[in-house]
């Protein structure tokens, strides 16, 4: 018999008392009791303390047999079995379906995240005399701990820049260091590529976007901006 481990992470909120939520495995063609025991707790208990990439796990374990079958499937899900301090609450308990893994939510109050915006509309620079400084500014909150984001600048459809010939496209990591709060701002730099080309004022396209690492410490308002040339 081979036993493994099946987890469930915490993608948001925090426990404040015991937090339970069931493990489903009616789903898959593989036949609980006859294929596979488990899962070994059927609940998952999180307990106050416990935050944000937080995990427990349960275990099921592959009967072995020897008949020659084919290949089944064992598909884990959350189940609507969620209690809160011992009693049954679906609707703070929330199945985060946008991860493809065993997550959930805790419903959260959006003032525990920290809210960043790009500072301005228009980020403006002329060829050969500066770069474009491009900064991000805690709109309201905290960090509690360090706490990154991406700059991205790129074109679209609508954009009129070329990347490489009149600025250098890059993906940048900003961290907004613990103890950072509302009006503090982190900064990435945008090379403006030179030429002898007589030229339009050019356009490219400034995005704001999560780590995996910081997804649920981090709320962005505005992160869509342009880049002048």
């Amino acid at each position: 018999n081979e036993t493994f481990p099946v987890c469930a992470k915490l993608s948001a909120g925090s426990v404040d008392c015991d937090v339970s939520i069931a493990l489903d495995t009616q789903l898959g063609s593989a036949t609980a009791g006859v294929d596979f025991t488990g899962p070994d707790p059927p609940l998952l208990t999180f307990t106050p303390g416990q935050s944000v990439g937080d995990i427990q796990c349960a275990n099921i374990t592959v009967v072995d047999d020897s008949i020659p079958q084919p290949e089944r499937s064992i598909v884990v899900t959350l189940g609507n079995n969620r209690t809160v301090g011992g009693i049954e609450s679906i609707s703070s308990v929330r199945v985060n379906t946008s991860i493809p893994s065993l997550s959930f939510d805790i419903e959260t109050d959006i003032n525990d995240l920290l809210q960043v915006k790009l500072s301005q509309l228009i980020y403006k620079a002329v060829e050969g005399a500066n770069d474009v400084i491009i900064c991000v500014v805690i709109d309201q909150g905290f960090a509690s701990s360090n706490t990154t984001l991406q700059v991205n600048t790129t074109v679209s459809v609508t954009s009129t820049a070329t990347p490489d010939s009149d600025f250098l496209p890059t993906l940048q990591v900003l961290t907004f260091t613990a103890g950072q709060s509302t009006d503090d701002t982190a900064c990435a730099s945008v090379t403006i590529v030179e030429d002898v080309l007589v030229e339009a004022v050019e356009t490219f396209e400034v995005t704001l976007l999560p780590t995996a690492a910081d997804l649920f410490k981090i709320l962005i308002i505005s992160g869509q901006d342009k880049g002048i040339v």
